[in-house]
């Protein structure tokens, strides 16, 4: 009896003598194979939620704030906060993370940060906008 090529079935020849082995032979070689393409595409697929939830779990937000002279004033994005940069036209970023204080007038704090001004930073200039960058 010939097989074919690639997946090696059985082809049956008209000179064959008829036998139901051949044609459940070919079933279970096709559920075989099936069955890896099942597993390797569920192992893909969960690959990818795995990625998928790394990139959820960390998320970017853009946003400004005008200042208002308010000493250690609270900028709320909504999301705990993990990192935050801000930045004035002109004016070198800065830069802080979460456990981590840059100053005592510029930090993260639960679903924002603080900004304030001091000798290093002035970060709430009234009348000043601000753009931050906050990884949450």
């Amino acid at each position: 009896m010939k097989q074919t090529e690639t997946y090696q079935l059985n082809l049956i020849e008209p000179s064959d003598v008829f036998s139901p082995d051949p044609l459940n032979q070919n079933m279970e070689r096709a559920e075989a194979a099936l069955e890896a393409a099942r597993a390797e595409a569920k192992a893909a697929d969960d690959a990818l939620d795995a990625r998928i939830a790394v990139l959820e779990a960390h998320k970017i937000i853009i946003g400004a704030y005008t200042g208002n002279g308010v000493q250690l004033r609270f900028v709320d994005v909504g999301y705990e906060v993990q990192a935050v940069f801000v930045q004035s036209r002109g004016m070198t970023p800065h830069f802080t993370v979460k456990d981590h204080e840059c100053s005592p007038v510029f930090y993260v704090e639960g679903s924002g940060f603080r900004v304030g001004t001091n000798n290093v930073h002035t970060l709430n200039t009234e009348g000043r906008l601000y753009y931050y960058v906050a990884v949450v």
